[in-house]
């Protein structure tokens, strides 16, 4: 239902809209489907809105999206939000634009599924420009990232996560609050990220010991339990899991485990010390004051 508006005549909008009465639309964006836009929203210039039967878009209220920002079906975007131009959400998975993904049906990952083809994103959240979030995807308040990160299927993040400048998930993957992934940060599929955790950016992470192209030899990805950090440049090769509130050094290789509170680094990375903890709370409690 379009209430009264006095929108731009370059606007497209259909009957099955809703669009409350102070949303502003600037000239050329096109609203389509079973889409719900709430009070206070300001849609910028040439933006495209899309939902579906089932697949109902919702924009919270006070949330802006700038111009040229891509709205997928099935996406619902909290109030307060801030999207900006270039952005892709709802972004088909591999399994619609290919017609299959293995990895969906593997044993390794089916407590990380996010089943329902939606694309949820909690209140306060603030998106930089030529950003993708895909479909099946589950966040909570207050994301925060950079420009041109890329958060791929069946991820999960909790609250209050950041995302540096081109860091990336590459689906499969849990994030719990409060965790950030520096710039050019690259998480493998099937990765498992505690709260409280800090990834350094340029850091990558594997889960294919042999570069196997095949399912089966996928989905191997690391586990960092809560309150870890990750030091720049790092490299997290599969199966490997750190423990509780460990530090690794930044230019290291993980090959290992390594255990709570430990301080590792190196190539590979070597277990020095451990973490007092006067050490560790101090992290925590710059985590979670915040």
């Amino acid at each position: 239902m379009i209430t009264e508006h006095k929108l731009p005549l370059s606007c497209v909008i259909d009957e099955t809209v809703y669009l409350a009465t102070t949303v502003l639309v600037g000239e050329g964006t096109v609203i389509s489907g079973e889409v719900e836009v709430h009070e206070e929203v300001q849609l910028g210039r040439y933006c495209v809105l899309e939902g579906a039967p089932g697949l109902k878009t919702i924009i919270g209220p006070g949330t802006v999206l700038e111009d040229y920002v891509k709205i997928h079906p099935g996406v619902s975007l909290g109030r307060d939000s801030r999207v900006e131009s270039f952005t892709v959400l709802g972004h088909p998975t591999k399994a619609d634009l290919m017609g299959r993904d293995d990895a969906q049906h593997s044993e390794r990952v089916l407590d990380l599924l996010v089943p329902q083809a939606v694309t949820v994103i909690g209140p306060r959240a603030t998106i930089r420009s030529h950003s993708v979030i895909y479909t099946h995807v589950r966040i909570g308040a207050a994301l925060n990232t950079g420009h041109s990160i890329m958060i791929r299927e069946h991820t999960r993040i909790g609250d209050r996560c950041v995302f540096g400048t081109h860091g990336s998930t590459d689906g499969y993957c849990r994030l719990g609050d409060s965790a950030h992934i520096g710039q050019y940060a690259q998480l493998s599929q099937s990765a498992r990220i505690g709260h409280g955790v800090f990834i350094g950016g340029h850091s990558v992470f594997s889960d294919n010991k042999g570069a196997i192209r095949d399912v089966e030899d996928d989905l191997f990805g690391a586990t960092i339990d809560d309150y870890v950090r990750v030091g720049l440049g790092c490299v997290i090769l599969p199966t490997v899991h750190i423990g509780a509130g460990a530090m690794i050094g930044a230019g290291s290789v993980v090959t290992k485990n390594v255990p709570k509170q430990s301080v590792a680094y190196g190539n590979p990375a070597r277990v020095a010390r451990e973490l007092s903890a006067a050490e560790l709370q101090k992290y925590i409690n710059s985590v979670d004051s915040h």
